[in-house]
């Protein structure tokens, strides 16, 4: 990872921080109050740093979940970032459904428009 990269990281992680606090109230949707929000720092040669947000949305139990990191990165992917900087992901810490591994939350998958290059993935609370 390119130092520019952590050193903008590190001048940003508190904003991050309180960017993925807020997003709860106009993003996340579940169908039991579990809310997680996501901020997520990118970056491009074109575009510079920007700063995607996602809650996760999951309406009625049986329907379709999408988690909040998926969210936040589709929405780069449509911007043509590059590089995923950081998550910052703020909201309770439950069970993940797959793993029950606790504090986790989704596994990203491999994207060919968007190099993963995740300097540190925090959990806000």
């Amino acid at each position: 990872m390119d130092a520019a990269h952590v050193a903008v990281f590190q001048k940003r992680r508190l904003e991050l921080i309180e960017i993925a606090k807020r997003v709860t109230h106009q993003e996340a949707v579940h169908y039991d109050g579990f809310h997680t929000d996501c901020a997520m720092l990118d970056w491009s040669p074109t575009l510079g740093y920007r700063i995607y947000l996602a809650g996760k949305h999951y309406p009625i139990k049986s329907g379709k979940r999408e988690c909040a990191e998926h969210r936040a990165m589709k929405r780069a992917q449509d911007s043509d970032m590059e590089i995923i900087i950081t998550f910052v992901t703020h909201g309770p810490v439950r069970a993940d459904d797959f793993s029950n591994i606790w504090g986790k939350t989704c596994i990203l998958t491999g994207s060919a428009a968007i190099r993963s290059s995740i300097i540190c993935k925090m959990v806000a609370r």
